[in-house]
């Protein structure tokens, strides 16, 4: 492992969900900021939150959770399912509303979450529930969805769901079929890929908190990180990673632009069988 070899006290650029790694740029910071206001909000409705894979969105919804206070009920959906019973259901046991065994009935369970929801409104609690991978929800469930957010009371709104999803998603609300639910969307979000300058920091940081004494990756090394992973933090991770055990490798103490440039070779191009990648021209 590098990690001795370059004085680190841990892998900096681990895949594990570590909160002393979490690196938010100025537009982590803002989206985040605007989520809360909605939740703040009393008029209920969507909040939708897309972004390419990698580029962040679950680590900001780590954030969001954490940030929210103790009078909020939260039901955490990451892998939604397709049946609709079993999809209310998930949001029942999310926000502790008991139903029966085995209940298929959809009306019966909106009813007992409405009724949930206006017995926890009444004594101070209000509730979110968030759904990731919402590109993958079908019609039929993004019609659930709409029901829940006529959830009411006569001064407000009962529920505040939050669609976070890959670019498809807006994709799906804007087809004829989703038109009723698209017109319940109150803010949409976008995280984009990080900029150069966001890149160096996001490296900088994740070294700093994994005990770098010294600059381990020199300019020119994060400026081919940022080109070959397009700003997208988990792509940025596995570069990052690869090149520190290349560099080790080659008993490099900092890693320079070719080794970064072969590092993401490696990580990203797709493996093809009887070839293997290496530093300089083949043959």
């Amino acid at each position: 492992m590098y990690t001795q070899f370059f004085s680190l006290s841990e892998p900096p650029f681990s895949a594990t969900a570590d909160p002393r790694y979490v690196y938010l740029a100025p537009q982590h910071d803002e989206v985040l900021a605007r989520l809360l206001y909605d939740i703040d909000r009393t008029d209920g409705g969507l909040s939708v939150l897309t972004g390419e894979a990698g580029v962040g969105k679950t680590t900001l919804c780590r954030c969001l959770l954490e940030q929210l206070p103790d009078t909020i009920d939260v039901a955490l959906i990451l892998n939604p399912v397709p049946d609709g019973a079993r999809f209310l259901a998930s949001i029942c046991d999310g926000l502790n509303v008991a139903y029966p065994s085995q209940c298929i009935d959809l009306d019966i369970l909106v009813d007992l979450l409405g009724k949930h929801l206006t017995y926890a409104y009444a004594r101070g609690r209000r509730a979110v529930v968030l759904i990731g991978k919402a590109q993958n929800l079908g019609f039929e469930t993004m019609e659930l969805i709409r029901l829940l957010t006529h959830l009411e009371t006569h001064q407000i709104k009962l529920l505040r769901v939050i669609l976070v999803g890959q670019p498809d998603l807006n994709k799906i609300l804007a087809h004829a079929d989703s038109r009723q639910i698209a017109r319940r969307v109150t803010a949409r979000y976008q995280l984009r890929p990080f900029c150069l300058a966001e890149t160096r920091a996001y490296i900088q940081h994740r070294l700093t908190v994994g005990g770098c004494p010294t600059p381990l990756f020199t300019r020119l090394a994060m400026g081919q990180v940022h080109r070959r992973s397009g700003g997208i933090p988990r792509k940025i991770n596995a570069i990052c990673d690869r090149a520190l055990l290349d560099a080790h490798r080659m008993g490099k103490t900092q890693v320079s632009r070719a080794t970064a440039r072969h590092a993401a070779r490696e990580v990203l191009t797709p493996a093809v069988p009887g070839i293997a990648h290496g530093y300089g021209r083949r043959g």
